[in-house]
């Protein structure tokens, strides 16, 4: 029994806490406001897929509005491109965009990101995103004293879409997220 209740406190305080203190859960608001991430999509065109019914089908109209999308899949090849083009207008996110490139547009099938099972689409752009925020270049976050929260989050928890924290989601799934009460 006292193996069991050592092994359940190591893995709460492996999965609910991160190194320096940082509490893991809900993406801080001020996460988007702290990385100043150049605009990737044309505001237009947020408004024309908002009112899809759900995640997945906003990215999916995402990507056709933006010409990723050929038949009923995601072009990784015009994505690709999309990428590089933006890599080349902002050179701080050269190294940012070659690594996502390779972790999210490889030949293996991503495995799903969120809530969603079946959203390939979905599945990238959370990728693409994750890796922006996991590893953009120090001078592209702001340096308010306000964001160093958001700094640290970024660096040390799973970045996680908001319905992977649904109580309907099972604990583990979802890249493992899991939102303890924050006091």
């Amino acid at each position: 029994m006292y193996k069991v209740f050592i092994f359940i406190a190591i893995y709460f305080a492996a999965c609910y806490a991160a190194p320096g203190g940082v509490t893991c859960g809900y993406t801080p608001r001020e996460l988007f406001r702290c990385l100043t991430l150049p605009v990737l999509v044309d505001s237009e065109i947020v408004k024309k897929c908002k009112s899809s019914s759900d995640q997945c089908g906003r990215v999916n109209c995402l990507y056709r509005e933006s010409k990723w999308w050929s038949e009923d899949a995601l072009d990784k090849v015009k994505f690709a491109a999309f990428l590089s083009d933006f890599a080349k207008k902002n050179p701080a996110w050269v190294p940012t965009v070659e690594l996502a490139k390779s972790q999210c547009l490889g030949e293996s099938k991503l495995l799903p990101q969120g809530a969603s099972l079946d959203c390939p689409a979905f599945d990238i752009t959370h990728c693409v995103y994750m890796t922006f925020l996991k590893h953009a270049a120090a001078s592209t976050w702001s340096n308010a004293e306000d964001c160093a929260g958001a700094r640290e989050y970024a660096r040390s928890c799973p970045i996680c879409p908001s319905d992977c924290f649904a109580t309907a989601i099972p604990i583990g799934s979802c890249n493992a997220c899991y939102s303890p009460p924050r006091f």
